[in-house]
């Protein structure tokens, strides 16, 4: 007696082979995808992230600066600050503060402290001089940075200083977004409103 089969009995071994072939493909194709959009998600968050960084540190660094009471100065680095070599562009600048105490700004971790100096490099530092009267101290000397949470993760890759001409100064600042290289760039004109030229970069009471 001839035996048949029906054709619902099941599938043959070319049909599962082709199946899983497919739905190994499927599966890569959604896998590459998935991979793409997260990176994607993660750069935007970081970019983000550096974002709100340069913002915070733009502003404070804004905010001294247009207010300025005198003596603008800027270095190359911390360096040509110790010599009192002054330039037209660098990483440091010094000015007098809206109460006339003299601040210094920098993102080399300045000054350049034992114990602290590689956790606070790629971060923004302020430093207020000694103020003394005579022999007595009034205010002895700060050191000022954000807390490391500021940065959520970030770090200061370049900051720099250059003197426009008039009362202006720019200020450029970029801040590393990731591991990846990407970096948030941001560029501001300041208006140091109290000044004129002849506050910047001159010797004239330097200390």
């Amino acid at each position: 007696m001839k035996r048949t089969y029906s054709a619902n009995g099941g599938f043959t071994l070319v049909e599962v082979i082709v199946s899983f072939a497919l739905l190994a493909v499927l599966l890569a194709t959604a896998l590459t995808v998935l991979i793409s959009f997260s990176n994607v998600y993660v750069r935007v968050s970081n970019l983000v992230k550096a974002r709100s960084v340069a913002s915070i540190i733009a502003e404070d660094i804004e905010s001294e600066l247009s207010c300025s009471s005198g003596e603008v100065r800027i270095y190359e680095n911390a360096e040509a600050l110790e010599n009192k070599e002054t330039a037209e562009s660098g990483i440091v600048i010094k000015c007098r503060d809206k109460n006339h105490n003299q601040l210094i700004m920098s993102a080399e971790a300045y000054p350049p402290e034992e114990n602290d100096a590689e956790s606070r490099a790629g971060e923004y530092t302020k430093l207020y001089r000694e103020i003394k009267s005579g022999e007595v101290t009034i205010n002895p000397e700060t050191t000022w940075y954000y807390p490391s949470k500021t940065y959520m993760g970030m770090k200061i890759t370049s900051l720099t200083f250059e003197y426009k001409g008039g009362n202006y100064i720019k200020m450029t600042l970029k801040v590393s977004a990731g591991g990846n290289g990407t970096e948030y760039v941001t560029s501001r004109y300041i208006e140091c409103f109290n000044l004129g030229e002849m506050d910047f970069n001159s010797e004239e009471n330097e200390e």
